[in-house]
């Protein structure tokens, strides 16, 4: 429940897509990160924190919040913060966003992310193959944006 393993990840995962840039050859790429769960809490300390992330999606599936309120706070356009929540999954909907812990949750609208849509049922459903779940988050990582099916939010351009 506490972010002290959040905190002590999130170096290390900046450091990381740090390395996965400056080894990709010369030419356009497209990097994403996907944080399940507590993972997206060491992805909004990564992100929220120096420079941010470099990266051009964020994409979180089950998460209990990302320490941060809003999108905005992870220094990326918020069209490009994505969040998935399975109806049953007990990190999110009715029994997420608890006062005090990992701050708002990424599903909820008021936090500013795109909510993708999400056919599978708890909390590590996300990947079931032939899901909108897995479609989706595969459009994201290529950065077909616009094919993204969402419950709400914008999709960049």
């Amino acid at each position: 429940m506490g972010t002290g393993h959040a905190e002590a990840g999130a170096p290390a995962l900046d450091s990381f897509v740090n390395g996965l840039n400056a080894a990709h050859d010369p030419g356009p790429s497209h990097t994403t990160v996907i944080g399940h769960s507590y993972g997206s809490v060491v992805v909004g300390e990564a992100a929220s924190r120096g420079d941010g992330l470099a990266v051009h999606d964020i994409v979180t599936a089950g998460s209990p919040g990302m320490s941060v309120g809003t999108a905005g706070e992870l220094q990326l356009d918020p069209r490009h913060v994505w969040a998935g929540g399975a109806a049953d999954d007990p990190m999110t909907g009715a029994t997420g966003s608890i006062p005090g812990v990992h701050d708002n949750e990424p599903t909820d609208q008021d936090f500013g992310a795109n909510r993708y849509q999400v056919d599978t049922s708890g909390h590590s459903g996300y990947w079931t193959p032939g899901s909108e779940s897995l479609k989706n988050q595969g459009r994201i990582v290529l950065g077909l944006h616009d094919q993204v099916t969402l419950d709400h939010g914008q999709s960049p351009r």
